[in-house]
């Protein structure tokens, strides 16, 4: 990935590959398609009768998609296949919503707000949390009975460098006092400072803080909290991967049965900060545990970050590491199309596909030296050596989905990356 970051193309191009999506501001149907022979006389291209499906014929072979979204009955769209001969066709086709008709983004699961699963919604006093890997119960049904949502993933930094840096209060002592005692109660502050408190559990996009002794079957290297922090674990709070490449090393909590690290040891709270991708969660006692694949927590951490950061481009590199092997990795991305839906005759299913459209390139370690003087239009993601690779992988694989020419950008590399859809 460091060495070569072009995207990888199927050894086998399909002799027709056609791709499609759904461009929501301005509300355009895009259509891409990339044959192995140059157009002639017999090649053409339509829509099925009822709008929701394009079908291309050419040299005898014929392919189709289910669009994103469905044109309707009453059609009139043509897709005129150029005089000049080519290999690569383009169409561009208005979407006209009409009256009565339902919303063309609801009806595809595409509402254009941001999906995060396992918040304070979602959940109840019948939860219970497994391991993703191996399905032991890190939390019993009944051991929470508040789930509480933190505004953003930068509230608990900002609490904390606030409990570090307030001026002093002259006023009534005994008065605070009793606001951070029932602050306290509610799970989210003691004097200022986040707290964790039995039965209660914080939720941010990516994590899930829980009281040490609401848990089970979770271990760390460290007897106790004060253990932890004399090491000089990560303070991070809202979620374990904003840290800067200046973070001390944190504490990984991992699975007893399997060992898969599941999380982190809160070095302020002293809680358990769960990842979520991690995690498998059954909402009630009546439902099986549910988990989602790793490219819809990437995509949902990539936004999240650029969401917090007020930005659309990040530094994404690995965490620092004490093994000499280990080398710093670093990538460029770019959220060029945060929320689209698309269609391609390369994908394993042929329901449209709600994806973040991703530029990204490589970058070298010298730039982590200057994460100080970026731009302010650059933010900075920290990931694990094994997701940094996971992240690369998928966006170099994704390239598939998209034919040849789609595949780079102004000097970048394209890919495309699953959201959460409700």
């Amino acid at each position: 990935m460091q060495d070569d970051a072009k995207p990888v193309a199927n050894n086998h191009e399909p002799s027709i590959h056609l791709y499609a999506e759904h461009l929501q501001n301005i509300r355009t149907l895009s259509i891409q398609a990339s044959l192995s022979g140059l157009t002639n006389q017999e090649t053409y291209a339509k829509l099925s009768a009822d709008g929701s499906l394009l079908i291309l014929q050419h040299e005898g072979q014929s392919a189709s998609i289910r669009l994103p979204i469905s044109l309707g009955h009453h059609s009139d769209a043509t897709l005129t296949i150029p005089a000049a001969p080519t290999k690569d066709l383009t169409f561009r086709l208005k979407v006209e919503e009409r009256i009565g008709e339902q919303n063309v983004l609801a009806v595809n699961g595409v509402s254009g707000d941001f999906v995060v699963p396992w918040m304070s919604g979602d959940l109840s006093t019948e939860t219970q949390i497994l391991c993703a890997e191996c399905s032991t119960v890190f939390l019993a049904h009944g051991k929470v009975s508040q789930w509480k949502d933190l505004p953003s993933e930068g509230w608990a930094e900002m609490m904390e460098f606030w409990h570090c840096h307030k001026p002093d209060d002259p006023h009534d002592h005994s008065r605070n006092h009793g606001s951070d005692v029932a602050n306290a109660g509610r799970g989210f502050a003691v004097n200022s400072r986040l707290a964790t408190r039995a039965g209660i559990a914080l939720l941010g996009p990516l994590d899930i803080l829980l009281a040490r002794e609401d848990c089970q079957h979770i271990q760390t290297p460290y007897n106790n909290f004060y253990d932890a922090r004399n090491a000089g674990v990560s303070l991070a709070l809202a979620m374990p991967h904003t840290t800067t490449s200046r973070s001390p090393q944190r504490t990984n909590l991992e699975c007893q049965t399997c060992h898969a690290v599941v999380g982190i040891l809160d070095s302020v709270t002293g809680g358990y900060k769960l990842h979520k991708p991690q995690l498998a969660v059954a909402t009630s006692v009546t439902t099986l545990p549910m988990k989602y694949p790793q490219e819809q927590w990437l995509s949902c951490l990539l936004l999240a970050t650029a969401e917090s950061q007020g930005v659309r481009r990040l530094l994404v590199h690995n965490s620092p590491t004490t093994d000499s092997q280990t080398q710093n990795l670093v990538l460029h991305i770019w959220l060029f199309a945060p929320d689209i839906l698309m269609s391609s005759s390369a994908a394993k299913t042929p329901e449209p596909k709600r994806v973040a459209r991703i530029l990204y390139r490589p970058g070298g370690p010298e730039e982590l030296g200057r994460l100080g003087g970026m731009r302010a239009s650059e933010g900075e993601l920290e990931l694990e050596t094994k997701e940094w690779l996971a992240l690369g992988a998928l966006l170099k694989d994704s390239a598939g989905l998209l034919p040849e020419t789609a595949r780079r950008l102004g000097g970048w590399n394209v890919g495309l990356l699953g959201r959460f859809t409700r």
